[in-house]
């Protein structure tokens, strides 16, 4: 789907409801067992291109594909004992040493990977405290106010990102496939078009096309 020193207090979104600081995100949510048996809740299917690719919702069947998944068995739950023990130990080495900011991408980059949007969006967003102009990190990060129903956000991150690398064609066309979704087709067409013709002849122009011939 593709989308790197900062006080442990809670940040405000766009909708004015905080977020949990990071160091507190870890203090709840300690692996194995209850951190992401409470943390995923997607259910869902991975249409990534790269990690910040927003998925095409028209090839994707994004919707109608989630709400067939079985109930009893959302993906988060296979989550291997490797996995678990590797987020635990990147918990503990970020409890001990929070400058270890590289640690803290690998850890949001994962989260991401597994579909746990609330810890991913937590952690993105303190490690963009660190890092504000890392691009692929703030793409992720809006991608995962996607997922959690915040479009406007996402929307929002993701000119932040332009505003660091204005002609990044992942991050536009991105932007053009959430104001798709979220029906404002003029966007759609502006940010779509445009990434076109950032990258031609690539699986970005393709995407692009498809939605694009969808539209009225």
């Amino acid at each position: 789907m593709a989308v790197h020193k900062r006080p442990n207090k809670a940040i405000e979104q766009g909708s004015g409801e905080p977020i949990p600081s990071f160091s507190a995100i870890i203090a709840y949510y300690r692996i194995p067992l209850i951190a992401l048996a409470l943390a995923v809740f997607l259910g869902g299917i991975s249409f990534a291109i790269t990690r910040s690719f927003i998925p095409d919702p028209i090839s994707s069947g994004t919707a109608s594909q989630e709400s067939n998944t079985p109930q009893g068995k959302p993906r988060g739950m296979n989550i291997s004992a490797d996995t678990m023990a590797l987020i635990q130990r990147m918990q503990d080495t970020l409890l001990s040493t929070p400058d270890r900011h590289d640690v803290e991408l690998r850890l949001a980059n994962l989260f991401y990977d597994i579909g746990a949007f609330p810890m991913a969006s937590a952690t993105y967003a303190n490690y963009l405290k660190a890092d504000p102009k890392n691009v692929p990190a703030r793409i992720d990060y809006a991608y995962t106010l996607l997922r959690m129903n915040k479009a406007d956000e996402a929307i929002a991150e993701t000119k932040r990102a332009l505003q660091n690398e204005p002609n990044h064609p992942i991050a536009t066309f991105n932007l053009g496939v959430i104001y798709y979704q979220i029906g404002n087709m003029s966007e759609a067409k502006q940010w779509l078009n445009k990434a076109k013709s950032l990258a031609p002849n690539s699986r970005i122009a393709e995407g692009a096309d498809k939605i694009l011939a969808s539209m009225p």
